[in-house]
């Protein structure tokens, strides 16, 4: 891993999510935005109490772009550990709702 731990591990995150959407396997990606989400997420800096966000945007001229923060690995660990509870609690959700899709959420599909 580079300097930056969550940029890199996005990337791959993200061939892997495309990966899983041309072969057709949704839920397989669902997880994956998760994921990418909760990087992004952390890598939001948070506004400062008494900072103006700028008025008027102009999109093009990156007014709106605000420097992400680097993570290193032990924040991301910290960012994919913190995910799994959250996981495992929405699948139990669904399986007292839904019955056998559940089982899928938390079982990643292993290849033959």
């Amino acid at each position: 891993m580079g300097d930056d731990a969550g940029r890199d591990t996005k990337a791959r995150l993200r061939d892997d999510l495309r990966a899983t959407m041309k072969a057709g396997r949704p839920e397989e990606a669902r997880p994956l935005r998760t994921l990418v989400a909760a990087i992004d997420n952390a890598e939001a800096p948070s506004v400062q109490a008494g900072r103006s966000m700028p008025g008027e945007h102009r999109f093009l001229e990156g007014t709106a772009e605000v420097a992400r923060l680097c993570l290193g690995p032990a924040q991301l660990r910290a960012i994919l550990l913190a995910e799994i509870p959250e996981r495992e609690a929405a699948a139990a959700e669904m399986a007292a709702s839904q019955g056998p899709i559940a089982p899928r959420l938390c079982a990643p599909k292993r290849s033959s």
